[in-house]
């Protein structure tokens, strides 16, 4: 991975998400660029009152950014990565896709901060926002997650398309790390047990074979609830990241079944990363 993408609104979850890439990045050893995108506010009132200039803004941004840089090579001495730094103006779920693009970014990192019931559903966040509209993986890092290492990396897998050549790209990743890839399939219980630990088995075979990867392992979990059993078994491994495919759907889905990527970016408690892929006839988004 050549080019880390950090984008940051200066929150303590997005500090910590760059502080947990910079300890990342000791093994990536890829090129890190801290990013910031600011909005020009626009006010709906007759009192004059004085609007902020754009120039004012970008070198506040950059004031910050500047001062966010030093910070984090405070905290991380033992780090020798380069922070690149960046600003733009526009709104986040913009300008941090087209930013990715224009630097041919191999990963995104962005932190989230869980939440639950209506501001869910009617507030969301950057990152859940974010997903879906990148050319590249996302990784999400949780508020209090840190860096320990990576040992064991879940890959949630329903044997879609692409699923093989993203678990492929997983593997390269893992290698760094010399982590264990695990592929994990929740069964909805519509096919038999019998073929799918199968097929499961089958699928992980020609992926040991076409990668070359001793160190990836399959497990079969059966649960009515997809999320509560992902988290039960992410919790009884120990896991130290859940990969998962994010898929633009069509709009009746949208509108009666939530994403279960999404989902799992507001309450994953340990590091998420998000593969995008568009399906093919899918248009109405």
């Amino acid at each position: 991975m050549k080019h880390i993408i950090l984008p940051t609104d200066f929150s303590s979850n997005a500090e910590n998400a760059a502080n947990y890439t910079l300890q990342l990045n000791k093994f990536i050893k890829g090129e890190l660029h801290l990013f910031h995108s600011y909005v020009i506010p626009v006010f709906a009132t007759d009192v004059p009152i004085t609007v902020p200039d754009i120039t004012d803004l970008k070198e506040e941004s950059l004031k910050l950014m500047n001062k966010l840089r030093t910070n984090l090579q405070k905290h991380n001495p033992d780090s020798f990565s380069e922070i690149h730094l960046s600003v733009s103006a526009g709104y986040p779920e913009e300008e941090i896709p087209s930013f990715s693009i224009k630097k041919k970014a191999d990963l995104v990192v962005m932190g989230t901060k869980g939440v639950t019931g209506l501001k869910e559903v009617f507030f969301g966040t950057n990152t859940a926002r974010v997903i879906g509209k990148l050319n590249c993986p996302l990784l999400v890092i949780p508020e209090n997650a840190k860096f320990k290492g990576l040992k064991k990396i879940v890959f949630a897998t329903n044997y879609a398309e692409n699923d093989s050549e993203n678990i492929s790209e997983v593997i390269e990743f893992a290698k760094h790390f010399l982590a264990e890839v695990i592929l994990l399939h929740v069964s909805s219980g519509d096919q038999s047990k019998p073929f799918e630990f199968n097929s499961l088995e089958t699928f992980c075979q020609k992926l040991r074979e076409s990668t070359g990867y001793d160190s990836l392992k399959y497990k079969l979990l059966d649960s009515a609830d997809v999320e509560e059993g992902v988290n039960f078994y992410l919790d009884e491994i120990k896991a130290d990241m859940i990969v998962m495919t994010n898929r633009h759907r069509s709009l009746f889905q949208k509108l009666f079944d939530k994403s279960m990527t999404k989902k799992m970016a507001y309450h994953t408690h340990i590091p998420l990363m998000v593969f995008h892929v568009k399906e093919r006839g899918d248009y109405l988004q």
